[in-house]
């Protein structure tokens, strides 16, 4: 699926649900994948519009293409979102610095109901 994703200009994420936080973007963005996502639910958390990828209004097909005709007509724009999106990713969602937040949310838990 990785060589799958790393071949694409970009990735379309065009949920209408409630996402938290949906791996496909992180997996994308990780590969210096930029992502254009609807703009809903935690992904404006890991999307920075116009910055690391895309977000677009829920349900909104122009937007979407919108969207989609500036990435196709801006190569420049596609490999700096890819870049930052993909130097976000190591530096916020990288497993160790995740396992890292776990533990001390987990070692406050327990501290605190003691």
């Amino acid at each position: 699926m990785k060589e799958l994703i790393a071949s694409c200009k970009f990735l379309v994420f065009p949920s209408q649900a409630l996402e938290n936080q949906p791996l496909v973007i992180l997996e994308a963005m990780s590969l210096g994948v930029p992502v254009i996502a609807s703009d809903i639910g935690g992904v404006p958390e890991i999307i920075d519009d116009k910055k690391n990828g895309l977000l677009f209004k829920p349900g909104d097909s122009d937007d979407l293409t919108e969207k989609m005709n500036l990435l196709l007509s801006n190569k420049n724009l596609i490999n700096e979102l890819g870049k930052v999106a993909k130097q976000k990713t190591q530096e916020k969602f990288a497993q160790k610095e995740h396992m890292e937040k776990l533990n001390s949310i987990y070692q406050d838990l327990v501290k605190n109901k003691l």
